[in-house]
């Protein structure tokens, strides 16, 4: 026998089995691995196999993400006690930054065609910034007007979070209206325009 510590030590005196944590975790890979699958079939069989047109990939995505959330809120909900669905609902900063940014990044560098994108650098200014601004004050205004009104929102919200809230809206990432851009193979001249956009935003 080793000595005490060593590696034939800690493998005799090792409590196999998973513990409540372990298997919490290996339930969440397991739920959020089944709805990529559902996700990426239904995707599959609307798009390639029933030649459906009218729902793009994207709001597939979508449905399958707001079911599953909607499961598994109510799951939580019902059993009131840290469920392995809880990490789902939560969101994760560093996930997205590290791990969900930057291949979609990646994605649209890899796909850019210079050409187009600087030859059309102006309207794409001019969305990026003027159309921007002049929606977010637009959504900023008419939040404002709203919760004064009292027709809803919290009624002690200032006029600098509703303009925050607005600029946060108008500089949404299009993506989905640029893969449906890319499957009706529309005019790169409006391609671009969406994309620089966003690029931009």
């Amino acid at each position: 026998m080793g000595e005490s510590g060593g590696p034939i030590e800690d493998l005799l005196t090792h409590h196999w089995g998973y513990d409540t944590q372990s298997g919490r975790d290996s339930t969440f890979l397991t739920a959020f691995a089944l709805l990529l699958m559902i996700s990426f079939l239904l995707s599959w069989f609307l798009t390639q196999r029933w030649k459906i047109k009218i729902l793009p990939e994207a709001c597939v995505v979508l449905t399958v993400g707001l079911v599953g959330g909607f499961l598994c809120k109510g799951m939580y909900g019902v059993t009131n006690e840290e469920f392995f669905t809880r990490p789902l609902l939560d969101f994760d900063n560093a996930l997205f930054f590290l791990g969900l940014l930057p291949p979609i990044i990646f994605n649209s560098g890899y796909d850019l065609h210079p050409n187009w994108l600087f030859g059309l650098f102006g309207p794409i200014l001019w969305y990026a910034l003027a159309g921007t601004l002049i929606s977010a004050v637009i959504v900023g205004s008419w939040l404002a007007i709203v919760t004064k009104l009292g027709w809803g929102g919290p009624e002690d919200i200032s006029f600098a979070e509703t303009l925050t809230f607005g600029a946060l809206i108008s500089a949404t990432d299009p993506v989905s209206v640029l893969a449906v851009f890319l499957e009706l193979k529309v005019d790169p001249k409006m391609f671009y325009l969406v994309f620089g956009e966003s690029v931009l935003n």
